[in-house]
């Protein structure tokens, strides 16, 4: 008998055996481990695990009718909600110390979501261009919580309903299986991989396992072999740009339905999973998985460079060591009624929650908290604020030129192309000409009715990260015979930015850092192929030499927050660099005049 007074099934070890599989798949994933490139589908085995045990409980409380919705829900909070709160708690500590204040927001909007078990929806919404790398989230991996929780807010409703006709049953959670799959093709890739109707099915046919016992006969050591060797294949096989499509996920679904079909605690693939390590290491499952990510997230927010597989792998001990921790001081005590009451329970929970959604709010409504860090003090949200900087060149967005226009520019390309727009008006250099701004040109095809801007246009100023061989080639003829061309190459701040926010002011003038690896040689490859057009490399600009990148300028203010685009005083210092190297002038644009002199107030709100 539970601490709750529901009635418990025997104890399957090598059900723990299947979750130690599934949350080592996934750290071993995330530490980026060769072989285990498809470790990410351990969460659709814990999916799996779930849907399987919690039907069992409610079904074993039906059947000696004391069930209740009420005891039911309790034990989902004693279950997941004090070690969650716990970890966000500490992981807020780094999180304000560290994080740039871009970072600190969105890591605010995480733990709101995440005491609110809405991550997942977060993360639907807000998986985009603009959005901060998620190896770099600390708060990335509960939005699988949140499918869950959701997903037990109504199935409790379902099960009482239906639980008088079995048949009936049986065939209303096969129509629901068949449906949330069919979603899985009807949505979009991160719908289906972040919402519940993608992901009901592998809930819900953990469910049907636990309603429908197999009869295996003679196939019930075989059954469960073939699952556990299915499961293993499509962790192995599986690649990362597959996270989002289905097929990945329907073979370990069938792997681990194989596994749970019968207890057939006899077979070799149950002995396997069996073992005691692998037990434990399933005992301590959840734990493990909600410490992995913080720690793995902060050790690449402040790593100068990207961590290797050896940095990684030190991690694990400190993970495990806090997973154990976390199990017995927090989870165990809070799961055990006597220890715990259910007022208690409550009390701590609703107020651990409120307080962490409080402070999520916090970091989101105060932006962040800008100025904590040397580097940004005295700057603004405003300031600090690259996306809403970026945009605001799309006022130039317009299909023609003024009929008036002394000189004509076109700039076409994407956020990049944007921040140069901005370099343009932070130097003064657009005092008389006329700028139009194309996002939707695609340079390396027909360019449609832009064909007419790129006739008229003076000078052509084009990013060239979406650049295909050839491209230029194809282009030249449609422009002017006289006009001047400007090729804009790709740039990357480095790895991270974190470990630099706290430096003193001449270690901030002084810091070089290197870029991703292949983007010098990507610059080398461009200018190559754009001659005799006008090419700028921003690693020749801005460091003399290729393959770094300065992150500060002369007052010690970022250049970037993001790694790629650039703030305020990130545009002001390329459109010095560029004045000194009089490319302003062969543009036949204004000299610089006193630089910066834009008003950020001019930026949409």
């Amino acid at each position: 008998m539970s601490t709750t007074g529901q009635p418990q099934a025997h104890f399957r070890a090598e059900i723990e055996g299947l979750r130690a599989i599934a949350v080592l798949a996934v750290i071993l994933s995330h530490a980026h481990v060769p072989g285990f490139e498809g470790g990410y589908l351990g969460v659709d085995i814990f999916f799996v695990i779930s849907g399987y045990l919690i039907t069992g409980v409610i079904l074993r409380a039906m059947r000696a009718e004391r069930f209740s919705l009420a005891d039911f829900y309790i034990r989902r909070i004693r279950r997941i909600i004090p070690s969650l709160l716990v970890v966000i708690g500490l992981t807020l500590v780094p999180a304000m110390i560290f994080m740039v204040s871009e970072n600190l927001q969105n890591f605010g909007q995480s733990v709101f979501a995440s005491v609110t078990f809405s991550n997942n929806v977060l993360l639907y919404l807000t998986s985009a261009y603009w959005d901060q790398d998620a190896t770099f989230k600390p708060l990335l991996h509960t939005w699988s919580l949140g499918v869950e929780e959701q997903f037990y807010v109504f199935y409790p409703f379902l099960l009482l309903a239906i639980a008088r006709w079995p048949r009936s049953r049986t065939v209303l959670l096969g129509i629901l299986i068949a449906a949330s799959l069919a979603s899985c093709e009807w949505l979009d890739a991160r719908a289906s991989f972040y919402l519940l109707p993608g992901r009901a099915w592998q809930l819900l046919a953990g469910a049907l396992i636990a309603l429908h016992p197999l009869e295996l006969g003679k196939a019930k050591a075989l059954v469960p072999a073939s699952g556990l060797a299915l499961m293993l294949l499509a962790i192995g096989a599986a690649r990362p740009d597959e996270a989002m499509t289905a097929w990945p996920r329907l073979a370990v679904v069938l792997g681990a339905l194989g596994l749970l079909a019968a207890d057939a605690r006899e077979s070799s693939a149950s002995r396997l999973l069996c073992w005691p390590p692998l037990v434990a290491i399933g005992g301590l499952s959840y734990t493990l998985y909600l410490w992995h990510q913080p720690l793995f997230a902060f050790l690449r927010l402040l790593s100068p460079q990207q961590p290797s597989l050896v940095a990684h792998l030190l991690m694990l001990p400190f993970i495990f060591g806090l997973a154990v921790l976390t199990t017995h001081l927090v989870e165990r005590r809070f799961r055990d009624a006597q220890l715990v009451s259910r007022r208690s329970l409550l009390k701590k929970t609703i107020a651990g929650s409120a307080l962490l959604a409080l402070v999520g709010l916090g970091l989101h409504f105060s932006a962040g908290l800008p100025g904590r860090h040397a580097a940004t003090a005295g700057l603004s949200a405003t300031e600090l604020d690259a996306r809403l900087y970026n945009e605001r060149i799309f006022r130039f967005a317009t299909r023609d030129f003024p009929p008036d226009s002394d000189q004509r520019i076109l700039l076409l390309g994407n956020s990049l192309a944007r921040d140069f727009g901005n370099v343009l008006l932070e130097g003064g250099a657009l005092r008389h000409q006329s700028l139009v701004y194309r996002e939707d040109v695609t340079v390396c095809q027909d360019p449609g009715e832009a064909r007419e801007l790129l006739r008229s246009a003076d000078v052509v100023i084009i990013e060239a990260s979406s650049w295909q061989s050839g491209c230029f080639a194809r282009l030249r003829p449609l422009m002017q015979a006289d006009a001047r061309v400007l090729i804009l190459g790709p740039r990357q701040f480095g790895y991270s930015i974190e470990p630099f926010m706290g430096l003193s002011l001449p270690a901030r003038r002084d810091l070089r850092v290197e870029s991703l690896p292949g983007y010098a040689e990507w610059n080398l490859e461009l200018a190559r192929d754009v001659a005799p057009a006008r090419y700028l490399d921003y690693y020749e600009l801005l460091a003399g030499r290729q393959g770094v990148l300065p992150l500060f300028d002369e007052t010690g203010r970022p250049l970037t927050v993001d790694r790629r685009h650039l703030t305020q005083p990130g545009a002001c210092y390329i459109a010095r660099l560029l004045g000194l190297r009089n490319e302003f002038s062969w543009l036949g644009l204004a000299s610089p005049g006193e630089v910066c002199r834009a008003n950020l107030d001019e930026r949409p709100r």
